[in-house]
């Protein structure tokens, strides 16, 4: 089967689901070149045939030069990022639409903070296409309330570099590295990802001042760097909690995030949680993070309330203090849980996962 992948960009962080499509089909690949400051793929991983497209741009509103004119090749089959922003991708469905080619967009669908006339034309976007992957049961439910048809909708999910996390954690072991920096055997949570105020750092950490005046003493690690920095530091002085709070920095080493996310004993994002949730459940930490779906990031489906972790209601501090307590008391047993967060992942989060996906609907395309 001929493939044609196109892309606004091929992200580095979904290398190896691209490298099992490019393994499983003959593959060529259409894509931006780097426009910002995520990191994009080796295009040395791939055999297939890979072109980076000069892209113009006017704010979010894009145009790929080259893309609709790719309708007019023979594929059997398009996958396509399914920005709406994308003036080439509208172009290339309605020749795709007059030219019977079979396109599959991947795209996040409906995440439920669409109103109005942009709900309208997500919608319409997915209609164009044969068929849609998406990253959530949720965005499946609110596609299908607006009328798209729930037989061209597959739920795609996420992953991240599987293999590499699974080799490291089939040999890590518990260590000491909290005790030593906190001088401590106090419970540690951790954050990963960038600093940044969307993250709502600031609301963890009022909640972390909150616990300590109480009988319920945690550290907290934050993992990464970001423009909130600065003021999340000036925070932590505010309210004396130097002690407690160790700004580890950025860390792009898998086995020290390993080891860092492995020890920890609970995961906290109170803003939306994204690929942080996949990241931390795979070395077996459960997540809490807020209940506002609408705002969050599909990778919260991970979160199963109660077995992988918990949410609280957005921005209220006394909400996410009651949920850290509450989940601690809940859950002495810290191997089973590492042992829930491993089965969520193994099951359903996964390059695994997602090209099983993409091969069922290829081959009865």
């Amino acid at each position: 089967m001929k493939v044609c992948q196109i892309y606004n960009i091929a992200s580095h962080y979904r290398a190896a689901i691209y490298s099992l499509i490019d393994r499983t089909y003959d593959c060529d690949m259409y894509c931006s070149k780097k426009f910002n400051d995520i990191n994009t793929l080796d295009y040395s991983l791939l055999s297939g045939n890979v072109k980076e497209l000069r892209t113009i741009r006017c704010g979010s509103i894009s145009y790929q030069v080259g893309v609709p004119s790719l309708a007019f090749k023979k594929y059997d089959v398009y996958l396509v990022t399914g920005d709406t922003w994308s003036v080439s991708t509208w172009l290339f469905l309605l020749l795709s639409r007059i030219f019977n080619r079979k396109v599959y967009l991947w795209t996040h669908g409906l995440l439920g903070r669409e109103k109005g006339i942009r709900q309208k034309l997500n919608v319409l976007f997915i209609k164009l296409a044969t068929g849609a992957f998406i990253y959530s049961n949720r965005s499946k439910q609110l596609l299908v309330s607006a009328g798209v048809s729930a037989d061209i909708l597959y739920v795609i999910h996420n992953s991240l570099d599987y293999d590499t996390q699974l080799a490291i954690r089939r040999h890590i072991k518990p260590s000491p590295i909290f005790a030593n920096h906190f001088s401590s055997g106090s419970k540690t949570i951790i954050f990963i990802g960038r600093l940044t105020r969307v993250k709502r750092l600031d609301v963890l950490i009022d909640a972390l001042s909150v616990l300590n005046k109480t009988a319920n003493v945690f550290n907290l690690v934050l993992v990464g760097t970001g423009q909130d920095r600065p003021f999340l530091e000036e925070k932590v002085n505010k309210l004396e909690l130097q002690d407690c709070v160790w700004f580890y920095g950025a860390s792009y080493n898998e086995e020290s995030n390993a080891e860092l996310i492995y020890n920890a004993d609970l995961c906290v994002a109170p803003g939306n949680i994204g690929l942080t949730a996949m990241h931390t459940m795979v070395y077996g930490t459960p997540c809490i993070s807020n209940n506002d779906y609408d705002s969050q990031m599909p990778e919260h489906e991970a979160i199963i309330a109660g077995k992988t972790g918990d949410f609280f209601d957005k921005d209220d501090v006394d909400s996410l203090v009651a949920t850290i307590k509450r989940w601690f008391e809940n859950h002495k047993d810290r191997e089973t849980v590492r042992k829930d967060c491993y089965e969520e992942i193994d099951a359903r989060w996964t390059p695994e996962f997602q090209l099983n996906v993409i091969k069922e609907v290829f081959d009865n395309a």
